[in-house]
């Protein structure tokens, strides 16, 4: 009889929603078997979409999730409300701020929003 299958390697963090938690998020990812390349591009993901939630959440946890298959799917939930996703063209000029989703558009397979009535998750796929 063959083993078992494992399951695919998942990770589960909450974070209280402060200016720590960007920095807890992307070490939390060191526990993902991945390649250097792929956890550089996953930090600098799960950077912006927590920090994201630090920002326009309404103060409480953030949950990061993680999940490795054929590709690393991250989502980042929050307690604030949620936004429909335009086109993510980095900012001209001298404007501060809004830079994070074309950031993660740039290096993720597909990203996106879903909603509900408690909050917002945005989640990124990258290559595994």
């Amino acid at each position: 009889m063959p083993p078992a299958p494992h399951p695919s390697p998942r990770l589960e963090l909450r974070l209280h929603a402060d200016a720590s938690a960007p920095g807890r998020a992307r070490r939390a990812l060191e526990r993902l078997p991945v390649g250097r390349a792929v956890r550089e591009d996953l930090a600098i993901i799960v950077s912006e979409l927590v920090t994201n939630g630090v920002m326009h959440g309404a103060g409480g946890a953030i949950t990061l999730r993680a999940r490795l298959g054929p590709t690393v799917r991250v989502e980042v939930w929050d307690d604030g409300p949620c936004f429909e996703p335009g086109p993510a063209a980095m900012p001209v000029g001298g404007v501060e701020g809004g830079r994070g989703l074309p950031l993660v558009a740039a290096l993720a397979l597909r990203w996106g929003v879903d909603g509900g009535r408690d909050g917002c998750t945005v989640w990124a796929e990258v290559g595994a």
